[in-house]
């Protein structure tokens, strides 16, 4: 993306739209919101200029969600029970 002034990005891909900063990225795990598929665990596998997400549900679907339709998961830190 190109700065086309404070605050306001161009996309290079997409050049007649504006890029937003996104609320998640490729890899976050998140939770289905509502839907069919509310409160099932995800990933995301692609995101779209408009804020748009491509989700891999874990009951296998592969769906696309809006951000308000989906909530980061905190994943917590692995516990080695070396000592």
């Amino acid at each position: 993306p190109s700065s086309d002034g404070p605050g306001r990005l161009m996309s290079n891909k997409y050049p007649n739209q504006e890029v937003f900063m996104s609320h998640f990225s490729i890899g976050d795990h998140v939770t289905i919101r509502y839907g069919r598929q509310q409160g099932q665990k995800a990933a995301i596998i692609d995101s779209q200029p408009a804020e748009v997400y491509k989700v891999k549900v874990e009951d296998g679907a592969v769906l696309f969600y809006s951000a308000t339709g989906l909530e980061k998961d905190e994943i917590s830190p692995t516990v080695s029970s070396n000592r």
